[in-house]
Parts: C-alpha cells; structure tokens; sequence
C-alpha cells in the first residue's frame, strides 16, 4: 500500500496546540482540530470542512468498546443462533419470515427476512441479551442477534447473524451469513411461522 492511500489514522502526524486544540498533517494537508462544548469540528485554511457532534463520537465510541467487548477469546458462547440450548423452546416460538411477495430479488427469490414478535418488553429484553458467535467464520467477535428497530414496535425486533452494519460490512456480505440465515430460515417455516409484508417499519 503506497503512503498515500494509507488510512489517516496511520498516516496523520498530530501537534498539540493547547487545550482542546491541535493540527492534523496528512501528506501536504493541514488541518486544526478542535474540541469545544459543540464537540469536534475540523478546519483547513481556516474554513470549517468538518465536525461531529458529542452524540455522534459517543456512538462510536460505544460501537468500538462493543469490538472490544466482544472478542470471543476463551470465552463460552454458542457457535450459531441454532446452537443456542434455548432455542427450540425460549426463541423459535417468537420467530416468523417476513416474506416480501412484492420485492423479488435481481437474482431471483423472493426477500425474507427473519422477524421476532414477543408479548412483553421483559421478553424483548431477554432475546436481545443472547450472544452467540458472529456467523462470519473469519470474524472473532460475538454479537447480539436479537435487535431492535429504529423506529417502531418495541415488540418487534429483528434477527442479524453478523456484527452490525456499522462496525462490519464484510461480515454480513459472507457466506457464513446467507447460510446462517437460510439455516434459520428452513426450521422457522417448519414451524409454519411465516408471514407476508406485514413488518411495521
């Protein structure tokens, strides 16, 4: 990797300026970094190009703690959603398809998704407690598959088999994903818990 596409963490040379305050240098760039109550902001030639506020570092911040958290290490998770002991009487009642009849994929198929309704916030609280190993065979980090929507239903939750999007795109564009999903998928409409364009977005 030649210097210049190197990451700017790697290649940025810092100088403390004072309190709250230093300059960022990357190749012939220079920048000023601040740090004030509004959170961060980032200057070139005295123009603002930059800034994220106290919310956004934080949620990153926490995303990061989380990877480290994570690492499986000689830690004792189950190796699959379907390798969990409590899968077949505390998780698949709750768990449906979502099959999208009007969404058919370039490739062909039909979208699913694997969808969870639970009775209680209690319930949905004890679902998405449940660790069990990211399905990125390469990956060496635990996740919470059992996760809430952005907006909605706090009774509807939904079913990722990888780390997040936003700490890992590679993870949920492998293999390992797809057959994780599909895995689920097959017992779940053995169960005959299926159900058509219905999720409350």
């Amino acid at each position: 990797m030649s210097h210049d596409a190197r990451p700017l963490v790697e290649s940025a040379c810092l100088e403390r300026l004072g309190e709250g305050k230093m300059n960022v240098v990357c190749g012939h760039r220079r920048f000023e970094l601040k740090v004030g109550l509004d959170g961060v902001q980032l200057f070139e030639g005295g123009q603002q190009v930059g800034r994220s506020g106290w919310e956004a570092l934080t949620s990153y911040m926490v995303h990061q703690q989380r990877r480290l958290d994570s690492l499986i290490g000689d830690r004792k998770v189950p190796g699959s959603l379907l390798a969990h002991a409590d899968f077949h009487q505390a998780i698949l009642p709750y768990l449906y398809v979502n099959d999208y009849q009007g969404d058919r994929l370039a490739r062909g198929g039909t979208r699913r998704r694997v969808e969870v309704r639970v009775p209680t916030v209690a319930e949905a609280d004890r679902l998405m407690a449940i660790e069990v190993a990211c399905a990125n065979p390469d990956c060496l980090h635990t996740v919470r598959p059992f996760r809430p929507r952005a907006k909605g239903n706090p009774l509807r939750l939904f079913v990722g088999f990888t780390c997040p999007i936003e700490e890992s795109i590679a993870c949920a564009r492998t293999r390992g994903a797809k057959e994780a999903m599909e895995a689920v998928v097959a017992v779940v409409e053995r169960a005959g818990q299926i159900s058509i364009n219905d999720v409350q977005r």
